[in-house]
């Protein structure tokens, strides 16, 4: 017998054995009997994981009242007056009304302000108000951080148009 036929005939030996093995090894896959067990409950989790109903209007007015509150700090932080009489931008405070130690701590208070909201359950309803609050609040802290005047129009424009949609933010 050559070595090639020698090294081929242990190779397949050894094949067999390993195929042997494993097959010996392995347990079978069977389901066993979990009575009336969902997959939940066998996986550790019971049944009462499922979130209760939400009362939508209690929600709506929690909502309400949270995100008036956030933009009320908001305002109250950058030292905008954002009170929509006209389709305009309407009056903002001169950007020397928020002195300089507190124009550095600023983006810091607006990052919290902004955590805050998306911490907020939102209704389905003001899905879009308060996306439009999310990114007018960043865009507040990029013109404080960068002072990017356009950053600073825009989100004026993003808050004036909120609060001519929803008169409850004034």
């Amino acid at each position: 017998m050559s070595n090639n036929a020698k090294l081929l005939s242990g190779m397949v030996a050894v094949t067999i054995l390993i195929i042997v093995y494993f097959i010996y090894t392995t347990r079978p896959l069977s389901v066993e009997d979990q009575g009336d067990k969902t997959g939940l409950e066998r996986a550790g989790e019971t049944a009462e994981t499922v979130p209760e109903p939400v009362d939508l209007a209690e929600l709506e007015s929690d909502y309400i009242k949270e995100a008036k509150t956030i933009v009320n700090e908001f305002e109250e932080i950058t030292g905008l007056n954002m009170v929509p009489e006209t389709d305009s931008l309407g009056p903002v405070a001169d950007e020397n009304v928020i002195p300089g130690a507190d124009r550095e701590i600023v983006p810091a208070r607006i990052s919290q302000l902004r955590n805050r909201l998306m911490d907020i359950t939102v209704p389905a309803q003001f899905r879009d108000l308060h996306l439009n609050l999310v990114l007018a609040f960043s865009r507040m802290e990029n013109y404080f951080v960068e002072e990017s005047g356009s950053d600073r129009e825009e989100s004026i424009k993003l808050i004036t148009q909120a609060k001519l949609k929803n008169d409850w933010l004034n």
